[in-house]
């Protein structure tokens, strides 16, 4: 049975190789959405969740800017975009940094801690008043 060069077998389940995904990396645009992102994640009033989708349409913008307006420049810019998002989430994991506690709460337990932490920042804005 022929196997194409993308797919290898590892431990019984055949995988997508990797080097098919990353001939698509730039690694300058992963550096710029890298940087990037860390800037929004810490001066930048919003949600989280909506980093990586920055990142994907200012990679886009970044290999669009480098290789022109062609298939190639978004794909490799979108691709550079996302890798950016997972590279640092790598670093986190990697440093222990991004380390959550196993712990379950209830759906009431997690409201009461919500406006514990509410009542604490509402606390906070009004010493800052005085």
């Amino acid at each position: 049975m022929n196997e194409s060069p993308e797919r290898a077998e590892i431990g019984g389940k055949r995988k997508m190789d990797m080097t098919t995904i990353t001939q698509y990396f730039v690694p300058q645009i992963v550096a710029f959405c890298l940087c990037v992102g860390f800037v929004m994640k810490r001066w930048l009033p919003m949600d989280n969740k909506w980093i990586p989708t920055a990142l994907f349409i200012i990679g886009i913008i970044c290999g669009i800017a480098t290789t022109g307006m062609t298939f190639d420049g978004v794909v490799f810019g979108a691709v550079s975009g996302l890798a950016s998002v997972g590279l640092n989430q790598s670093f986190q994991q990697a440093l222990g940094l991004n380390v959550r506690p196993n712990i379950e709460m209830t759906d009431d337990e997690v409201q009461d801690y919500e406006l514990a932490e509410e009542e604490d920042e509402a606390d906070e804005e009004g010493e800052d008043d005085e």
